[in-house]
This record gives C-alpha cells, structure tokens and sequence, in this order.
C-alpha cells in the first residue's frame, strides 16, 4: 500500500508508516543467566536480584521465538508475550539530582488477546495523582468503553489492559498503566480530582512504566479505526491495534540513545 514516497506496512489490524515491522523477544530466561530483578513500581528502585530458570510452561510460545511474525495469532493458553529492555531495570538513584526517576521494568508480560487505550489527561497532575493513588478516570464515554472492555476481558481471561498515557498539548507520551479493576461507584475521588463530578467513576491502575517518549517517535504509528491518522493525533480512550501497542511498549523500554534521554513526570 503506497502513501506518497513511502510505504504503509500492515501489522494485523494497524499500519506503521515507512518501515516494516518484525519484532526480536530473546529469552534471557536461561539456568545461570543474568539478574531478574524484583522490582518496586512505586520508587522505581530494585527490592533484590535472583537467578532465573528455564520455565517449560513457556517453551513453543513466541517467548522462545528468535524473531515473532506479527501476522500470527498465538492465542494458545500458554502464549505469553515478553517485551524485554535491553538489560536490567533502570533504577534511579536519590543522591543523584541529575538521573531520572523513571521506570522500565526489564520486561512486560502482555497476553495475546490484551486490549491497548490511548489516555489523554488535561494535565500533568492528574497523571501525577493517579501513580500516587492507583487510580483513574476518564470521561463518562471514555469510563464506558473502558468498562465495557475490561468486563469482555474478565471474562475470556486471556487478556490485559494496557493505557498509554498522554497529557494534552505536551508533544509526547508518559507512561504505560494496566487497568486492574473495573469501575468503583464508592470512590471518592472529591480530594484527588479538581472536578470530580466530570470524570465520574474511578477504576484501579498499576504504573509499569513511567518515561517520556517524544511524539517524533511515535508519529509513524497510523490507527486505521481513526481514519489513518498517526496514534499521536488520538483521542482519550482510543483504541490501539495489539501489535502496535506492544511495539510502543518497546520504544518505551528501549534505553539506547535512539530514543530520547530518559526522563518522566516524576522529575517534575
């Protein structure tokens, strides 16, 4: 499919413009391999290090694939997709002013039929108040839509949510949460939301990573449910093709200097 000087490629239900995907999982997971870190996701500071083994239960699923073909299924039980960074965890240290209190955990576990949103905040502190709460809230619309797909979900149990969080008008990206619960009608959100009564019900997130990835990076990600326009053009509570999503989740966990120079929210 041709746009112009450059090419659209299809990524089983998205498109990504001008390159062509192919995704490289290697299991790190080997008998006296390298450090598999316990990680806490509030401080972003590694709680021990042990060794990790040889799981059989994932052996013939693309976690022991060299290179995934983004055109398979691989909705078997015992599939499991592992998007590894390149190395252990990035750990921020308080008696450095000057390193990032981000956090890349070494992998992120995505099942094959998980579900990818974007959310947009119209602030920062609101992001800032949902990592130190555990919680969001979108838009009654968008509360629906995500409630509707956490409770189709629940019930096959094959599957995740995972939202890409965006601040309107910052030019970039911040974070990666999974949606945990449905929505809660007894929490009171009066103290932690400016206006409560707009956002409506609230639903439990878990923070998996928190880092700054500059639109530029992520422009060429084209959502054909939102008529080609690239994800950094999206709405709140857009839905994101899996293998796109699990792409971004990559860009996120890429530490190398390809990607810009590793910052969050939390420095703020």
């Amino acid at each position: 499919m041709e746009m112009g000087n450059e090419s659209l490629t299809a990524c089983r239900g998205g498109f990504i413009h001008g390159k062509a995907m192919s995704y490289n999982f290697y299991d790190t997971c080997k008998p006296a391999s390298s450090n598999i870190w316990s990680f806490d996701s509030i401080v972003g500071t590694p709680l021990s290090s042990k060794t990790a083994y040889f799981d059989e239960s994932t052996e013939g699923s693309i976690l022991h694939n060299d290179i995934f073909d983004p055109f398979c299924d691989n909705t078997g039980d015992s599939s499991m997709m592992r998007t590894y960074c390149d190395g252990a965890p990035y750990v921020a240290t308080s008696q450095d002013e000057d390193v990032s209190r981000a956090i890349l955990p070494t992998w992120v576990d995505i099942p094959p039929q998980s579900l990818f949103f974007v959310i947009k905040s119209s602030s920062v502190d609101h992001i800032m108040k949902s990592f130190d709460n555990g919680i969001w809230s979108s838009t009654h619309y968008g509360n629906k839509r995500l409630s509707t797909a956490f409770s189709n979900l629940k019930d096959s149990k094959h599957g995740k949510i995972f939202l890409l969080f965006s601040v309107n008008g910052s030019g970039k990206f911040c974070g990666v949460a999974e949606m945990t619960s449905n929505l809660h009608k007894n929490v009171d959100t009066t103290n932690i939301w400016e206006n409560s009564s707009k956002y409506g019900f609230a639903f439990q997130v878990n923070w998996i990573i928190v880092r700054n990835i500059s639109n530029k990076f992520l422009k060429r990600f084209l959502i054909p449910n939102n008529e080609f326009k690239p994800i950094t053009n999206s709405r709140d509570t857009q839905s994101i093709p899996f293998n796109i999503g699990t792409e971004i989740v990559k860009i996120f966990l890429n530490r190398s200097n390809r990607y810009d120079e590793i910052s969050c929210f939390l420095d703020e």
